[in-house]
């Protein structure tokens, strides 16, 4: 899936636009596989814009939530369109020391 940026909306806080929810469920997908989730796991991925000049534009950031542990967050400087596979299992592999099983072959 690409990521495009529309350029003729010249406002830069609505500027990118998802071509769909599909990179969503992926994000989503690869996440509970790179983290091993049980099924009763839920992953939610939001996109969030800020008017702050010390944030990013756009920032994505995933939750993890699974009954009986505290709940685990990760930010990407970055529209959701934008998040690949290699992206998460760096950034989950960096919270936990190991690279995911998935990946380590």
């Amino acid at each position: 899936m690409s990521f495009i940026p529309d350029i003729n909306d010249s406002n830069p806080h609505t500027r990118f636009r998802e071509p769909d929810a599909e990179q969503a469920r992926a994000v989503k997908k690869w996440t509970a596989e790179l983290l091993a989730l049980n099924e009763d796991a839920v992953v939610t991925v939001s996109e969030l814009d800020c008017n702050d000049p010390s944030c990013p534009i756009i920032e994505t950031v995933i939750a993890v939530h699974e009954s009986g542990r505290p709940r685990r967050f990760w930010s990407f400087a970055r529209p959701k369109a934008a998040i690949t596979k290699l992206m998460l299992a760096q950034a989950f592999a960096s919270a936990t020391g190991q690279l995911p099983s998935s990946l380590s072959q």
